[in-house]
């Protein structure tokens, strides 16, 4: 599949990027060439057949240095120069996932965004323990939990050409219920309390009593009971 993302200003331009450079001035109609990034990260001016080294640059910095190049051959130039389209490279998610499979993703993505845009993990998949695999590195693994109920995006990391992202099997669910600002299932890490729980649900409303908190819970192959 594909995915899109929009670059923000501080992009770095790399090998494989596509621009649009027009030129104009007041003896010339505006004229628009078609550049592409090539692999050892220059572009060529058509105006002075130069190439000029962009890679590793902002849009702004290399608009500036191609305005500058092309002043000695255009007089008052008047020089724009457009990031149409985003190099990509090949990611890939496997296991417990919504949609496994290759993907095809611009320069600018970062592990939450291929997860949301692809689904996330199947039912019987994990939020809290994802998986990051990438060449020769140790692997890391993401809890998206502390993005999704948190609002912390601090775990959020920038993809590379060839990461692999793995959706591991859910340990468990608790199901959450009455008097709390968000009633649902939970999924649950090993050695988490009810304290943790009731902090991804929201808390208590000011209806709720706190030392009121039943607890039906199952020990594996033996009973039922409530606490």
């Amino acid at each position: 599949g594909n995915v899109e993302a929009t670059p923000p200003e501080s992009y770095q331009l790399g090998a494989g990027d596509k621009l649009t450079l027009r030129v104009a001035s007041s003896t010339l109609d505006p004229v628009e060439s078609k550049l592409t990034v090539d692999n050892l990260g220059y572009i060529t001016i058509p105006q002075s057949g130069r190439k000029i080294v962009v890679v590793g640059q902002t849009l702004a910095s290399a608009e500036k240095q191609v305005s500058e190049s092309i002043q000695g051959y255009v007089r008052n130039a008047q020089v724009s120069l457009r990031l149409d389209e985003l190099r990509t490279f090949t990611v890939t998610i496997l296991g417990e996932s919504y949609a496994p499979g290759a993907y095809q993703v611009p320069a600018t993505f970062t592990l939450f965004n291929l997860i949301l845009a692809t689904g996330g993990p199947s039912d019987r998949g994990s939020l809290r323990t994802i998986q990051l695999r990438r060449n020769n590195l140790p692997m890391k693994t993401f809890d998206l939990y502390r993005f999704l109920i948190l609002g912390d995006a601090k775990q959020d990391t920038p993809l590379q050409p060839g990461d692999v992202v793995f959706f591991t099997v859910q340990r468990g669910q608790v199901e959450v219920s009455g008097e709390v600002n968000r009633p649902a299932s939970y999924e649950l890490k090993g050695g988490e309390e009810l304290s943790t729980v009731l902090s991804f649900a929201g808390g208590i409303r000011p209806s709720g009593v706190v030392q009121n908190v039943a607890i039906d819970s199952v020990v594996p192959g033996f009973q039922r009971k409530l606490l």
